[in-house]
């Protein structure tokens, strides 16, 4: 297993959650640190799969 593994959606969790802790210190609305670690998960993930299938495809050439 890569060290790299995992990487885009970590980072995607920090930042969602630096995010999130931004808009409830604005608005004061505790969920939105919830919200934003959720979408930084999302968004992690999804830019991982996008990158490991650019990996194969590029293994398969």
């Amino acid at each position: 297993m890569s060290k790299r593994k995992g990487m885009y959606v970590g980072l995607g969790i920090i930042l969602g959650a630096a995010a999130g802790v931004l808009l409830f210190i604005l608005a004061n609305q505790a969920w939105y640190i919830g919200a934003g670690v959720g979408i930084g998960l999302v968004l992690g993930a999804i830019l991982e799969g996008l990158q490991s299938e650019e990996s194969e495809s590029a293994e398969v050439e």
